[in-house]
């Protein structure tokens, strides 16, 4: 596992063998909700789809299905259990997907590393990875412990752990419940009444196990989070923690920048030397195989061995990309009948090992595969990508955060390789005023981390995803900016800057004008007095025009 914090958004990589096999983002600039509890208000019932709809406090209400309402009965309708203005609470169990609203439960569920205590009766399930007598133990011990009015889940790690332990973790869920029952009588409504972990606990209590070779953290912060948690949870775990310290950026060392890049493109290489593509639209995603380069002897043969790299790298790009609802894929025509059985087993037995729920339907009478894939999150690239404005949502780009953290991913690595006293960074200038107003700060620390000067220029001619960099001394990189100290300038006040000071360009560079606030579209003849990293600072000397 690899952490990496140096970014505007946490990044978890689970590698295998160096291959990427799960990622996972937690975004500094929104809320995730799945796992929250809240206190919230019926805000309407709508019989035609048996739900209601519930508000708590946040951009959009939860989705609540009639099934997800204690007490349900099969016979009851939504109408008779919720009405408006009746006071509910709710867990999230989906996040917001694309135009969706979150959707949620009143049937809660507490997750623990070793049992999710749930609103379930009587209701006592095992980890399907845990089987033989140690399956038979934990669901009679679970039976025993378990309170007449709650269900529980073993999870995997629970296997062979000492009834004692199990116990001990049993009696704190126990206990967080009725701090959720006592919180929700005392609460306003809306309001959150409890938070689940976030992203880097949730991952170690999840996932971090015995099986993990080594977790790897690139922050002295979350270092220190991960070992705090580790020593409350697992404290034998403890030895596998690094941290990682190397001037090249984490992700990078591992080889999982590459592989995140390679997550947006639309074709997809197979060892052998066929590829498969993908494209993915609002009813379905297609997925089409080809052999490329491949081959051999046997035709036959070589078809059905490019299908089944095929069918374990379509099992993969799925999981990875997250995609979701209808998945169609037409394989390359089998020459046997036999084979169509081999490849099948083949993609069912790799889409097993899916989390998500994945169900292989069969293949068409036209030869194509049918999949089905529960929509849980958003895409790869709804999270990394964006509408593109320039031609109307008919292609992509990389969103501001994803193209800031690539320019610091690559001033590290122009750091790195050249030990440079300065870097000048070029970017869009939309993109120059989205650094400034969301990581202007981790600018500054990672100037101060390299021991490097870094300064920042807007450029026109750049497209919204370049992004171009230039080595030099300090006095080089001054000396190529287009302003200088105490030069005298003519600009326009374009915007606010702030409050109290106003914002000029000249060639993409910008000048902070101090209180110029309420002259905007006013031109004024300013003197430069100060260079930063970010931009220029300058005084009016006088107004040259009003409005």
């Amino acid at each position: 596992m690899v952490i990496n914090g140096q970014s505007l958004k946490k990044r978890i990589a689970i590698l295998e063998d160096r291959e990427l096999i799960d990622l996972l983002f937690e975004q500094n600039f929104s809320t995730q909700l799945v796992g929250n509890i809240y206190k919230g208000r019926v805000e309407n019932v709508v019989s035609g789809i048996q739900a209601a709809f519930v508000n708590i406090g946040t951009e959009q209400n939860v989705f609540l299905p009639i099934n997800s309402v204690l007490p349900y009965h099969e016979e009851a309708k939504i109408e008779q259990v919720l009405q408006p203005g009746q006071k509910v609470v709710v867990q999230v169990d989906k996040d917001p997907v694309g135009t969706k609203g979150p959707k949620g439960s009143s049937k809660l569920e507490l997750p623990g590393r070793y049992l999710i205590l749930m609103d379930e009766p009587g209701h006592i399930g095992v980890s399907r990875r845990i089987d033989g007598p140690e399956r038979g133990r934990l669901r009679v011990l679970a039976r025993e412990i378990i309170p007449d009015d709650k269900g529980a889940i073993v999870r995997t790690e629970a296997a062979y752990r000492k009834e004692s332990e199990i116990k001990r973790e049993l009696n704190y869920l126990l206990g967080l419940r009725k701090e959720i029952e006592a919180k929700s009588r005392q609460a306003s409504t809306p309001s959150l009444i409890y938070e689940e972990l976030d992203l880097i606990n949730q991952v170690i209590r999840d996932r971090f196990n015995k099986e993990v070779d080594r977790l790897v953290v690139d922050t002295a912060s979350d270092y220190q989070q991960v070992m705090d948690f580790v020593e409350h949870l697992a404290p034998d775990l403890k030895g596998k923690v690094y941290y990682y310290q190397e001037s090249e950026p984490v992700f990078s060392n591992y080889g999982i920048e590459e592989q995140i890049q390679n997550l947006l493109n639309r074709e997809v290489e197979l060892d052998s030397g066929g590829y498969i593509v993908i494209d993915s639209t609002e009813a379905l995603t297609a997925i089409d195989v080809n052999t490329g380069t491949y081959s051999g002897d046997n035709i036959a043969d070589t078809i059905l061995q490019t299908n089944l790299e095929a069918a374990r790298e379509i099992a993969n790009q799925l999981r990875l990309r997250n995609l979701s609802g209808i998945i169609i894929i037409d394989f390359i025509g089998l020459k046997r009948d036999e084979d169509e059985e081999i490849l099948l087993n083949e993609l069912e037995e790799e889409l097993a090992k899916d989390k998500t729920r994945t169900s292989l339907l069969g293949m068409t009478e036209l030869g194509l595969v049918e999949v089905t894939r529960q929509r849980e999150e958003n895409t790869i690239g709804q999270l990394l990508q964006k509408k593109c404005s320039c031609c109307q949502g008919q292609g992509k780009v990389l969103t501001s955060e994803t193209i800031i953290q690539q320019a610091f991913t690559r001033l590290k690595a122009e750091y790195w390789q050249k030990e440079t006293e300065a870097i000048l960074l070029s970017l869009n200038p939309t993109i120059v005023g989205e650094l400034i107003k969301l990581a202007a700060d981790k600018l500054q620390d990672l100037t101060t981390e390299l021991e490097a000067e870094v300064y920042l220029l807007g450029n026109d001619e750049l497209n919204q995803e370049a992004i171009k960099l230039e080595s030099g001394t300090k006095d080089e990189i001054k000396n190529s900016l287009p302003v200088k100290v105490r030069e005298r300038l003519v600009v326009k006040i374009e915007e606010k800057f702030n409050q109290k000071d106003g914002l000029a360009k000249i060639d993409g560079y910008l000048i902070k004008i101090l209180e110029a606030a309420m002259l905007v579209g006013d031109k004024v003849k300013v003197e430069v007095i100060k260079l930063t990293n970010l931009y220029a600072i300058g005084k009016i000397i006088r107004t040259i025009n009003t409005k």
